[in-house]
C-alpha cells in the first residue's frame, strides 16, 4: 500500500522550496502519493515548478496562529502517513502539532546553520526540533550545530547534500537560448533574491574592480527585486548609479527559467554572507561553469578547488571576491565535483 506524503513549503521560489519539489516529484510513484501545500501570503510562485498531476494546496495567510490552525486542518484533510517541511518557519509550527498526530512520521529538513538564527529562533529550535522523527541536515556542520543546540539524538539527524534537479534543468535549457547575445562580452552572473544575506553590495563593489581589468565585462543579477526585496534592491541600485555602472550591471529580476543565464555565463558568482548549502552554486557546477564564491559556509571550501573549478574568496571582502572572479573567469569549462544525495537516500528516511 502506498504511503501519503504531505510536503509543506513556502510559496516563494527559494532554494529550500525547489529542493522540496525536486524530492517530492522524483519519489517512486509506486510507493508514494505526494501532496504539496505552500504557505505564504501573495502569489503561489512555487506552484509553477510543481509538475501537473500533483495536488497543490495553498495557505494564504501570514498570521502565525492562523497558519498553525490551517496546517492542522490540512493534515486532517489529507491524512498523510508522513509530514515533511524544509524551512524553519514551517518546521517549528508543524512540530508544535506533533503531539496531536503521534502516529504520523514528521520529517524536517534544516535550512541553515544554527549560527545564523536569532536567539528567539534558537529557543524555538531547542523546544520543538527534538520532536521530529527525523531531521535532514545539508552538511556535517549543520548536524553538529543542531546536536549541540537542541540536544538532539544524533541518530535522528541524517546528513544529505541537496539533490540537483538534473532532468528539470535539462528541460528548461531546451526552452532557453543565451540571453547575452553575441557582443563578445565577459559575462558574470549571480542569482538570488535581493536580501542582505546575498551580499550583492559586496558583489557590486567587487565588479567595479573587475571591470577595470576586463573592460568588456558585464554583470547580470537574476532574482526577485520587488515586494519584500524592494528595499535591498533600491540600495543596490543606488550603489550602481553612484559607481556609474548602469551600462555594465543588469538587474533582470525574477526569472522562471534562470538556467540559460548560468549555462552561458563565463563565470558564476556567489557573494553571500551566509548560506545553508547554496543550490545555485551546485547548479552552476553541474552546468560546468567556473565559480567564484565567498566562504559563506564551510562546505564551499570543500566544493571548490582553487584553480580547478573556481576560486574561493573571503566573506565581506570585495577585493578578495574581485580577485576570485578575475581568476575564475579564465578557467572556461570545468568538471563538476559535487556528488548530490539520491532520491533513494530520501526514500530510506521516509520508509
Amino acid at each position: 500500500m502506498k504511503k501519503k506524503i504531505l510536503m509543506f513549503l513556502q510559496s516563494g521560489v527559494g532554494g529550500a522550496e525547489r529542493v522540496t519539489v525536486t524530492i517530492g516529484k522524483n519519489l517512486n510513484a509506486d510507493k508514494y502519493d505526494v501532496f504539496f501545500c505552500s504557505v505564504g501570503k501573495g502569489d503561489n510562485l512555487i506552484a509553477k515548478f510543481i509538475p501537473d498531476g500533483f495536488e497543490v494546496r495553498h495557505i494564504r495567510f501570514s498570521n502565525p496562529i492562523l497558519q498553525v490552525f490551517l496546517l492542522f486542518i490540512t493534515i486532517i484533510r489529507v491524512r498523510p502517513n508522513i509530514v515533511f517541511s524544509s524551512v524553519f518557519n514551517i518546521n517549528t509550527k508543524l512540530l508544535m502539532l506533533k503531539f496531536v498526530f503521534p502516529m504520523k512520521k514528521f520529517v524536517i529538513r534544516s535550512d541553515n546553520n544554527v549560527e545564523v538564527f536569532s536567539s528567539r529562533q534558537k529557543l524555538f529550535m531547542k523546544f520543538v526540533y527534538n520532536k521530529a522523527d527525523a531531521i535532514i541536515a545539508q552538511t556535517q556542520e549543520m548536524k553538529d550545530g543542531l546536536e549541540k543546540l537542541a540536544k538532539i539524538d544524533e541518530q535522528k539527524i541524517v546528513v544529505l547534500p541537496n539533490p540537483v534537479d538534473e532532468n528539470g534543468i535539462k528541460r528548461k535549457l531546451e526552452k532557453g537560448m543565451s540571453p547575452y547575445g553575441d557582443c563578445g562580452c565577459v559575462n558574470f552572473v549571480a542569482t538570488g533574491r535581493f536580501a542582505k544575506a546575498k551580499g550583492f553590495d559586496i558583489l557590486v563593489s567587487a565588479f567595479a574592480k573587475v571591470q577595470q581589468s576586463f573592460t568588456n565585462a558585464k554583470l547580470y543579477i537574476v532574482g526577485k527585486n520587488d515586494g519584500s526585496a524592494t528595499e535591498c534592491y533600491n540600495t543596490i541600485k543606488s550603489m550602481i548609479d553612484a559607481l556609474s555602472l548602469n551600462a555594465k550591471i543588469h538587474c533582470v529580476g525574477y526569472q522562471e527559467n534562470p538556467y540559460p543565464y548560468i549555462k552561458y555565463a563565463d563565470c558564476f558568482v556567489l557573494s553571500s554572507r551566509y548560506e545553508g548549502l547554496p543550490n545555485v552554486l551546485l547548479e552552476a557546477m553541474y552546468l560546468n561553469r567556473p565559480v567564484a564564491a565567498t566562504k559563506c559556509v564551510p562546505i564551499v571550501a570543500r566544493l571548490i578547488k582553487n584553480g580547478e573549478n573556481g576560486y574561493v574568496a573571503e566573506t565581506e571582502d570585495p577585493d578578495s571576491l574581485a580577485e576570485a572572479m578575475e581568476k575564475a573567469v579564465l578557467l572556461k569549462n570545468i568538471q563538476n565535483r559535487y556528488k548530490s544525495a539520491t532520491i533513494l537516500d530520501f526514500e530510506k528516511i521516509f520508509s
